[in-house]
């Protein structure tokens, strides 16, 4: 990340005016980003949010029972995908943890191109770079070693 200075030698849409973005503005979205990050998943959904308080309480079974509810409803969910994931991980079943991982890292991923302003961008790429370090760690615990080199190498457009 950095920012654009817009070149005076090259012609743009917008004649002798480019699109910038000043360094205020980028810490704005920088703050807004982390911020986001900072307040867990299940803050934007009370039953995300009372499922990983199962989850630290736990009582994997139960949160999983309310995620999958969750799933069943709304299949692009990436934080229940997450949590799902991670209540799974909390009883020991780490390949049914990784599947839901890279369902919640995917989504993550596709909402990348959707994202309006600046804040909700870098909230997005964090949530997503966050998600490819777990996903990463599971790979590598359960021997995919393959799968987490190309995770590493290609990045899925997270970087």
């Amino acid at each position: 990340m950095g920012f654009y200075f817009a070149s005076s030698e090259t012609w743009t849409l917008w004649g002798e005016y480019a699109p910038t973005i000043t360094a205020r503005e980028y810490v704005s979205g920088l703050t807004d980003a982390q911020d986001a990050l900072i307040g867990a998943w299940g803050a934007r959904c009370r039953r995300c949010c009372l499922a990983a308080c199962l989850i630290a309480d736990g009582q994997p079974e139960l949160a999983i029972e309310a995620l999958r509810e969750i799933v069943r409803r709304t299949p692009s969910h990436d934080h229940a995908h997450c949590l799902l994931g991670l209540a799974h991980l909390v009883r020991g079943d780490e390949e049914r943890a990784i599947r839901h991982v890279e369902i919640a890292f995917d989504v993550a991923r596709r909402k990348l191109t959707s994202a309006r302003v600046l804040g909700e961008a870098l909230r997005r790429q964090g949530e997503a770079a966050l998600l490819r370090l777990l996903l990463l760690r599971l790979r590598i615990k359960v021997g995919r070693l393959d799968a987490a080199r190309a995770l590493l190498e290609d990045g899925h457009g997270v970087r």
